[in-house]
């Protein structure tokens, strides 16, 4: 596979990006031709529920 450090460095933009609003589980992999990332939402903080 060609350019594979190109495609997890997009996952890295992408995980830079939300990482406010989400976490990435484990580290980002690839498998063949594809690359992943598994994105969880983070959990709001309860204290600011009114």
């Amino acid at each position: 596979m060609q350019h594979k450090d190109l495609g997890l460095a997009v996952l890295e933009k992408v995980k830079a990006a939300v990482e406010d609003i989400a976490a990435v589980e484990g580290k980002l992999s690839s498998m063949g031709t594809r690359s992943f990332a598994t994105l969880t939402p983070k959990k709001k903080d309860s204290k600011n529920k009114k």
